[in-house]
């Protein structure tokens, strides 16, 4: 299981941030706030690169079971705490995604999840109801 809490509320807090340029053309402003709370602990379901910059698969550990994708600058995350069940996918334009396995096979599935793909949102809760119980 990974928990990671959340340091800061929009990139443009982070000093000194590596790929601020990448970012810059993902986030519009770079001040946008991302609906997290600073100082709270937040699952992580898994992680994406986006242009080389790190992004995050996060849900709350108390509340609703609402999955975000957030830039990983935001948090205290240690690379050494993932998990050693999660798989690597490759995608297109050299991103890539470390997923548990129950996540991995599935194309598009943030999309789906988004979308409210029943099969997929089925997953996704039951990848936060293990995180919550283990």
């Amino acid at each position: 299981m990974i928990k990671t809490q959340c340091r800061y509320l929009a990139l443009s807090e982070v000093d000194d941030l590596n790929g601020i340029c990448e970012y810059k053309k993902m986030v519009h402003p770079i001040s946008y706030e991302f609906d997290l709370i600073r100082g709270n602990e937040y699952f992580v379901l898994g992680a994406l690169t986006r242009h080389g910059t790190p992004w995050l698969y996060i849900a709350p550990i108390k509340g609703d079971k609402q999955l975000r994708l957030v830039p990983s600058a935001l948090f205290m995350f240690d690379w050494k705490k993932v998990p050693k069940n999660w798989f690597i996918r490759f995608l297109k334009y050299g991103e890539i995604e470390l997923l548990p396995a129950s996540m991995v096979t599935i194309d598009g599935w943030f999309e789906k999840y988004v979308d409210d793909d029943i099969n997929v949102v089925k997953i996704v809760e039951e990848e936060i109801d293990r995180l919550c119980t283990g």
